[in-house]
């Protein structure tokens, strides 16, 4: 604990000696709510407040990212209220944290989150939920992927080519994250001995990638063979083999299982619609050996549930692990809701921020409360928080639940 001393310091703590943790800080505190009044417990707002600032990593490179870190912040008249624009195209994000909020160093380090969107999206994809892991006590950095976000979104081979760049974009920014301890603004913030990465569609295989996943073009061709159809993984590797291997620079088309491309320092992965899992096989996803937690939806409109849920969930190889099915729910459920980018409904884009089953809110709701108690108990080893995740403790209506190692 910080020699500051919270006003949540009892001081029955020197009769006792009982540990009490400190609180984010003195002064006002975030009111414990969530999207909805029957917000499940770690939907609600945690006990620090949200800050955030924005960076880019590398801006004289060939492919800057643009970054943005969610921290847990001190302020003296807090107002979580912000609008995220994107730099190109100038499109805008209605978020809840203070820009520019000081770092709340007295309670940290904190364990470093690193968030991964889809194609053709930006960092911005779900700040409903990289804000609120913030208010956790954790630090989370999302990086625009360069070259595989909006303005890329048409080009042709981008798939392909952020097949190459997306690992190494999660190395840089846990690099980045590691020089950010001792320079730039977040001194003695992040502890870098506790990793995590999450991501939603194409997130989720960048996710895959960074904890130790490993392609295995032999089972793809299995499946796109029994699904002829299917365009979005096999329309855009079959065949593209030896493109991929000049593209992350191995010698020739590796036989079997190709080589892992992960960062060691990831301890625990996130992949949400997990887009691309066909391309490892059970194998090369045996090759995990971090806990995970995966979320799905079960009407996912680009991923086959069959082939892209429970047998992802049963060939991952580390424990503790946990699988979350969102019954009906389609592939951009875990992204912001329409609200918070109003511009989407006026360009017709409501798929893209909405769902035909579930409300927004509700599974936000969720999705912040499995996400919370998870990286909780597996980066925190807060036994509360596991004790939330043991089968018999989860009982949602929609809510499909399995999990091992809690």
């Amino acid at each position: 604990m910080s020699s500051k001393k919270c006003a949540c310091v009892l001081l029955l703590i020197v009769t006792l000696a009982i540990p009490v943790p400190a609180c984010a800080q003195d002064g006002p505190k975030p009111e414990a709510v969530g999207l909805r009044p029957d917000a499940p417990p770690y939907a609600l707002h945690g006990p620090y407040w949200v800050g955030t600032r924005e960076f880019v990593i590398e801006p004289d490179s060939d492919r800057p990212l643009p970054l943005t870190v969610w921290y847990p912040a001190v302020s003296e008249t807090p107002e979580e209220s912000l609008t995220y624009t994107l730099e190109t195209p100038p499109f805008s994000f209605i978020g809840k944290a203070i820009s520019e909020a000081a770092p709340d160093v007295d309670n940290g380090p904190y364990p470093l989150l690193v968030y991964s969107h889809g194609a053709g999206v930006s960092r911005y994809e779900a700040v409903y939920l990289t804000e609120h892991l913030a208010s956790y006590g954790f630090v989370v950095m999302s990086a625009d992927h360069t070259g595989d976000t909006f303005v890329n979104s048409e080009e042709e081979g981008v798939f392909l080519r952020s097949h190459a760049t997306r690992p190494v974009d999660i190395t840089r920014v846990i690099d980045y994250a590691d020089s950010a301890t001792t320079a730039g603004g977040l001194e003695n913030l992040i502890d870098m001995d506790h990793v995590a990465v999450m991501g939603h569609s194409s997130g989720a295989w960048t996710t895959f990638l960074a904890g130790g996943a490993q392609r295995d073009f032999g089972a793809l061709k299995v499946w796109c063979a029994d699904n002829p159809d299917d365009y979005w993984v096999c329309g855009t590797l079959v065949g593209q083999e030896e493109t991929l291997a000049e593209l992350l620079g191995l010698d020739a088309v590796p036989e079997g299982l190709w080589p892992a491309v992960g960062d060691p320092r990831v301890d625990a992965i996130i992949p949400i619609s997990p887009g691309n899992a066909t391309a490892f096989g059970p194998q090369g996803l045996a090759a995990i050996k971090v806990p995970a937690l995966l979320m799905i939806g079960d009407h996912d409109l680009f991923l086959p549930y069959a082939s892209f849920g429970p047998p992802t969930y049963e060939a991952l190889g580390g424990e503790p692990k946990v699988f979350v099915t969102f019954e009906g729910g389609d592939h951009m459920l875990f992204s912001n809701a329409c609200p918070a980018a109003p511009w989407m409904v006026e360009m017709d884009l409501s798929f893209w921020c909405s769902d035909s089953v579930w409300d927004m809110d509700r599974a936000h709701d969720l999705t912040n409360h499995f996400t919370t108690a998870f990286l909780l108990a597996v980066l925190k080893e807060d036994a509360e928080a596991a004790a939330a995740l043991v089968p018999d403790a989860v009982s949602f209506p929609g809510i499909t639940y399995e999990a091992q190692g809690f």
